[in-house]
């Protein structure tokens, strides 16, 4: 599911993130990480976001922010275990041309 090359971000306050991922547990440490490799590094190959951080920002609004600002991402998954936040960043980002990967 995740045999993709280079860089790789799993954004959950919660579960672990699988071998090779860099791990964001928050929405300031996510958008730190999606700024630093997407200007400094040459962008993300992935990314997989929960809805639910444990703060008042969510995944939806780190997707807002990769939509907005028009983040380059060669793919994304949502993990969330929230079946309403998951349709939305999903909807969101495939409708801004992100390709879902499941």
């Amino acid at each position: 599911m995740y045999d993709l090359e280079g860089e790789k971000i799993w954004v959950d306050d919660v579960r672990e993130a699988p071998k090779g991922f860099r791990t964001c547990k928050n929405y300031k440490s996510a958008i730190a990480t999606i700024e630093y490799f997407s200007l400094c590094e040459g962008g993300i190959d992935f990314i997989s976001l929960d809805h639910d951080l444990g703060e008042e920002k969510t995944g939806y609004d780190i997707a807002k922010y990769i939509v907005e600002n028009n983040i380059p991402i060669k793919a994304f998954s949502c993990h969330s275990m929230n079946p309403v936040g998951k349709k939305n960043i999903e909807e969101l980002l495939t409708h801004y041309g992100y390709t879902l990967k499941k």
